[in-house]
């Protein structure tokens, strides 16, 4: 990326931040200072009584917290290849995601697919070029989350590159780029679907490439 464009993209990057509603205080307190592994699998089941506007904060926290006691308590090696790493590290985890939007947003229905997932999106593109031969050319995700409530539209794909701690820098690099281009296509698909929709709508909308490498996940979203 050149250097030029990527410090403008720093200067006007704004990091947004969310306030952590009070009432999950007392709960977040009683699961952070457990004083061992049994202590928290209790706090995380002890969820206070709450109005069913907030269920879904609740129900979100909880799969968090089970999703790392689950990580802490397994007795497989981390680093045994990209399916631990996933179902570990990040899937667990990307399903938190997905669940609390559908509980949000009951008409998104949105759901996570994972395992070598199919990347619809470039595949419709591919179908409108001379490039599309068969369907042995589609785009595999390890993960993506769609809205089926809203013409199964793709709005996030997941990239591992490798077992947790991969160093393999060409592995990396060609993640890198496949996820770029498959969010670009995301976002070229939506804009297919509501052709009628407003720039100012579709300045709203995004796509996110949730990346895994090395030791780290990083998290690209791109806007029209």
């Amino acid at each position: 990326m050149d250097k030029g464009n990527y410090k403008k993209h720093i200067k006007n990057y704004k990091e947004k931040t969310y306030q952590l509603p009070e009432m999950c205080i007392p709960y977040l307190y009683n699961v952070f200072n457990s004083g061992d592994i049994k202590e928290y699998r209790k706090a995380i089941r002890d969820i206070p009584d709450c109005s069913s506007g907030d269920e879904a904060i609740f129900s979100f926290l909880e799969n968090i917290f089970r999703g790392t006691y689950r990580l802490h308590t397994s007795n497989v090696d981390l680093k045994h290849g990209e399916s631990t790493f996933n179902s570990l590290l990040l899937y667990p985890f990307i399903e938190a995601v997905a669940d609390f939007v559908s509980e949000n947003m009951a008409w998104s229905k949105a759901g996570f697919r994972n395992g070598e997932a199919p990347l619809v999106s470039m595949h419709k593109q591919l179908e409108n070029t001379e490039l599309y031969q068969n369907d042995n050319y589609n785009y595999f995700a390890y993960g993506i989350i769609k809205l089926y409530g809203l013409k199964k539209i793709e709005v996030l794909l997941l990239e591992t590159s490798g077992s947790f701690g991969n160093t393999d820098k060409s592995k990396i690099s060609y993640d890198h780029h496949k996820g770029l281009f498959g969010a670009l296509v995301m976002l070229k698909n939506i804009a297919d679907e509501f052709p009628l929709a407003s720039m100012k709508a579709f300045q709203k909308c995004k796509a996110f490439f949730f990346t895994c490498c090395r030791k780290n996940g990083l998290s690209l979203e791109y806007e029209i």
